[in-house]
């Protein structure tokens, strides 16, 4: 199925060129594939008793839609000319992939919006309720959550994360050169019956264009 285009609001301030180095932060809530693609699997998600692993569990449910929207926000930052290939690496492995990539290119790092309880009891899935490991309470609904026996806690999940890398792929080279970090999150009710673009916004700055 086609998707709905993709808005993307800029910070008036924002001053990025197209081959400055940078990190983007696309958080997609899990609600949000199956609205868009009634093909993949609706939440709730509860992944108990072992299920997926959580590589596999996020890549069944989202990731199909995730790279579309991805290349649609990569595209109305910088242009389509700008927007060169999304290559994806295990999130488990802290190097990029053998393969040659362009200037353009994005590195996909792929990770999760979450709570990690730590104390079980505090885990109500019917009533919507949770504590997480630093003690702050969470209300509300539920969509996702994981029992990882390892560690003996549940990770409550809130968005599906993806981060967009361009620059030197090496460990420890962008914290020394210092990228832009953009953080864009899905603004609450761009998508209502699939009707209208799916709007992005960089939420923690203010003077949108």
């Amino acid at each position: 199925m086609a998707l709905p285009p993709v808005k993307l609001l800029r910070p008036n301030a924002l001053q990025i060129d197209a081959d400055t180095p940078c990190v983007l932060e696309v958080n997609i809530p899990i609600t949000l594939p199956h609205r868009l693609d009634p093909s993949l699997p609706a939440p709730p998600y509860h992944n108990r008793d072992g299920g997926l692993p959580a590589e596999d569990f996020r890549d069944f449910n989202a990731m199909p839609l995730a790279r579309a929207l991805l290349a649609q926000v990569v595209s109305r930052m910088f242009g389509s000319e700008y927007t060169g290939a999304i290559v994806g690496v295990d999130a488990r492995r802290a190097t990029a992939p053998d393969s040659d990539h362009g200037p353009f290119d994005f590195l996909l790092v792929v990770s999760w919006e979450c709570d990690a309880v730590t104390d079980k009891r505090s885990f109500d899935f019917p009533a919507g309720r949770w504590t997480d490991m630093y003690g702050k309470e969470g209300h509300g609904t539920i969509h996702a959550f994981m029992e990882v026996p390892d560690l003996d806690w549940i990770e409550v999940y809130h968005a599906f994360k993806y981060y967009l890398v361009r620059g030197p792929w090496e460990p420890g080279t962008l914290e020394e050169m210092n990228p832009r970090v953009l953080r864009f999150d899905v603004v609450e009710g761009s998508v209502i019956g699939l009707q209208g673009p799916v709007i992005f916004g960089d939420l923690r700055r203010g003077g949108f264009t």
